[in-house]
């Protein structure tokens, strides 16, 4: 079977171009959750942020070499990062897509308005509890109510300003603890 499925695999990448691939970055690799299914929680590393100077570096060369779709996570909540909008603004400079996933835990006002400005293409809340008492055992150390506002008041300012991006979507990480609520 290794031989087929090795086969099958080389056949598929065999025509992989860079320009077919999205960049991942973790602008800064903090993250304010504890949530049971990252890793986050365990990792060891040095909490800093990446310089702007090494962003545009790698981002100069992705471009140059076809890469069009940035995305601004990993292990990370991406609005904790204090040069995210400079960072959305230099990709999108570059006419690339740019994207992330947020707990939606840390919005304000401020933060609301530079998401709507940046030119950011698309949002990816992470809403892994249809209920207050899933949410909160899966996003530990998030408060529910708290997610629900914040990314209404984002949807609702967009609308308001008449704005068609960012594009919002709600993920939920299908596991255990919240089985039953997938339909929710």
């Amino acid at each position: 079977y290794r031989m087929f499925y090795n086969r099958a695999v080389e056949r598929r990448l065999g025509g992989l171009k860079l320009k077919d691939l999205m960049v991942v970055f973790e602008g800064f690799n903090g993250c304010n959750a504890r949530c049971v299914m990252c890793p986050y929680k365990i990792m060891t590393r040095p909490k800093v942020v990446m310089p702007m100077e090494l962003f545009k570096k790698v981002v100069d060369d992705c471009v140059s070499h076809g890469v069009h779709v940035f995305d601004l996570n990993f292990y990370n909540e991406p609005l904790l990062d204090p040069l995210l909008f400079d960072r959305i603004k230099y990709l999108k400079a570059k006419g690339v897509t740019v994207k992330f996933f947020s707990n939606g835990s840390v919005m304000d006002e401020k933060k609301v308005d530079q998401l709507l400005t940046s030119g950011l293409d698309m949002v990816n809340f992470s809403v892994d509890g249809a209920s207050r008492e899933v949410y909160e055992k899966i996003r530990v150390g998030l408060n529910y109510d708290r997610m629900i506002r914040n990314i209404n008041w984002v949807i609702d300012e967009r609308n308001k300003r008449g704005l068609k991006y960012p594009k919002v979507n709600l993920v939920y990480t299908r596991q255990n603890l919240n089985w039953d609520e997938v339909e929710d």
